[in-house]
């Protein structure tokens, strides 16, 4: 907390609370459509969907991979969901094509990346770098929805932990799809570090985000989302080390 109010100032910031606003904010950064089901018409869903058969549904203000559904228009009739999706006031994206080497980890889910950043007089920092992958069926792969998550190596882009879950169990290689997690590189590793630096200036007076950022098929980053209000579980409990030294240094100690 006492990270998140010195930084930002408050934990309320409607441009990282609601998934629409970041998305306008941050467009050139998600690499995939979306619209506002409050907004659009119904010719701009039917173009939506022509292109994109199917798609992720999100709440417009959830977090912990709350309020997600992936939507087939498979034997649906169009005018009908789109009503339903008016009514329910969400925005709807396309599906990220996550790179191979990514999906090799669990194919079912995107897995993505939570890179922690701080905007410095000295430019911005990369504090933290967590490798994110899902385990099992569900179309997340969120830490809370028993996701696994493992410490990246900033200055290499290599996993150097095992993955752990909520509940604290360790996994060098993946419980399902058994690929090795400890010294896996992720792929386009100074592309990633370059656009999460950038995007942090888009906003310079929000300090702290964690971004959530996915490699797309053809090396694009997708920036999924930032949170002004990053949880440290995820960041401290694959190595079980505490941040907050290394925090209060460069935030407080000058």
């Amino acid at each position: 907390m006492q990270i998140i109010y010195t930084c930002n100032g408050t934990k309320n910031q409607p441009d990282f609370d609601d998934k629409c606003k970041f998305n306008r904010v941050f467009e050139e950064y998600l690499g995939r459509e979306w619209l506002d089901m409050d907004q659009c018409s119904l010719e701009d869903f039917k173009n939506f969907v022509k292109m994109n058969t199917r798609f992720m549904e999100k709440i417009k203000k959830g977090s912990g991979g709350n309020g997600i559904n992936l939507i087939s228009t498979e034997n649906r009739e169009i005018g009908k969901l789109y009503k339903e999706l008016k009514k329910r006031h969400v925005i709807v994206e396309g599906l990220i094509k996550q790179s191979p080497e990514m999906s090799k980890f669990n194919p079912e889910s995107v897995n993505t990346l939570r890179i922690i950043t701080l905007v410095t007089p000295e430019g911005v920092k990369v504090m933290d770098a967590v490798f994110r992958c899902g385990n099992g069926e569900k179309c997340t792969d969120n830490f809370h929805h028993f996701g696994l998550a493992a410490i990246i190596d900033i200055q290499t882009g290599i996993v150097v932990t095992p993955a752990i879950d909520k509940l604290n169990q360790k996994y060098y290689i993946h419980p399902r799809t058994k690929e090795q997690i400890v010294g896996f590189k992720i792929p386009s590793w100074t592309k990633i570090i370059n656009t999460v630096k950038k995007a942090a200036l888009v906003k310079p007076n929000i300090r702290f985000i964690g971004w959530d950022v996915a490699v797309q098929e053809n090396g694009r980053i997708c920036i999924i989302e930032g949170n002004c209000t990053a949880d440290p579980d995820i960041t401290q409990m694959p190595d079980q080390i505490g941040k907050w030294p290394k925090y209060r240094e460069v935030i407080f100690e000058r």
